[in-house]
């Protein structure tokens, strides 16, 4: 079985990390795959400035 996650993350998920928001506990649920290093997050190029 794989454990692994791939998913990109747009601004409109990575904005909820920072501002309260309904949805904010399914974005910490997310962001708790990183814990394993088989997951794989992609944001775009856009994000990064």
């Amino acid at each position: 079985m794989n454990n692994s996650f791939r998913g990109v993350i747009d601004a409109s998920v990575g904005i909820k990390q920072f501002i309260p928001d309904p949805l904010s506990s399914k974005v910490n649920r997310l962001f708790s795959y990183l814990e394993n290093p088989k997951t794989e997050l992609f944001i775009p190029r856009s994000l990064l400035y």
